[in-house]
C-alpha cells in the first residue's frame, strides 16, 4: 500500500508538466496560445525564390485558420512592409477576402531557407474543402522581395502551389512554394493534420 502514495504523487508531477510542455516548446518571447496548430506544412528547403509580387500562392485546405506563413527575402537586406492579400478562389481577380500587412526586416536572397514571415488574417471559416490565393502587393521599402520556392516543375507539397500569375481568374502552376504554413484556429479538432 505504501507505493499508492508515490504513484499519486508521480501522476500529479507527470499531468502537470505534461500541462506546460506546449509552453516550453515556443519560442522565446513567442506567447502561448492553444490557437497555433499547423493545419498545412509544406516542408523542405527551396532552391531560391520568385518575385513576391508577380507570382501568387494557391492552398486547398478543409479546416479554420488565420495566418499563412510564408519564407521570404529580398534582392537587398532592408525593412519591407508587405501587403497580402487572401481570396477564397482558384484564382485572383475577386475581392480580396482578407487583407494583412507585416513590417519586417528582410536578409538577402543569398541562401534559403529565407525568413519565415507571419501575414495574421483574423479567423477564416472554412466549409468542407476550399481552395485560397494569396497574392503579394508591391511592397514598400529597399528592393525586390522575393518568397522561396522549389524551382519550376518541382512539386513536393500537394494542396499548395506557386502559380505563374497573379492577376488573372485562372493561373497557371508553376511550382510549389517551400516553406509555407497555414495555421489553425481549433487545435483540439485535427491533431496530427498536415500535408
Amino acid at each position: 500500500m505504501r507505493a499508492h502514495p508515490i504513484l499519486s504523487i508521480i501522476l500529479i508531477l507527470a499531468l502537470s508538466l505534461g500541462s506546460t510542455l506546449p509552453v516550453l516548446a515556443r519560442p522565446p518571447g513567442e506567447p502561448a496560445t492553444p490557437d497555433d496548430f499547423p493545419i498545412l506544412v509544406c516542408t523542405g528547403t527551396g532552391s531560391g525564390g520568385d518575385l513576391a509580387d508577380s507570382r501568387g500562392i494557391r492552398f486547398t485546405v478543409s479546416q479554420n485558420f488565420k495566418s499563412v506563413e510564408v519564407r521570404m527575402a529580398a534582392s537587398s537586406a532592408a525593412s519591407y512592409t508587405i501587403t497580402a492579400e487572401l481570396r477564397q478562389s482558384t484564382g485572383f481577380t475577386g475581392t480580396a477576402l482578407a487583407t494583412a500587412q507585416v513590417t519586417v526586416n528582410l536578409p538577402t536572397t543569398a541562401s534559403t531557407p529565407y525568413l519565415p514571415v507571419t501575414f495574421n488574417f483574423g479567423n477564416i471559416s472554412v466549409t468542407g474543402s476550399q481552395t485560397f490565393t494569396l497574392k503579394f502587393i508591391p511592397p514598400v521599402g529597399g528592393a525586390a522581395v522575393y518568397f522561396e520556392t522549389f524551382g519550376i516543375g518541382n512539386k513536393p507539397c500537394p494542396n499548395v502551389e506557386e502559380t505563374e500569375e497573379n492577376n488573372v481568374a485562372n493561373p497557371t502552376e508553376r511550382g510549389d512554394p517551400a516553406g509555407v504554413a497555414r495555421v489553425d484556429r481549433e487545435p483540439h479538432r485535427h491533431l496530427g493534420a498536415t500535408l
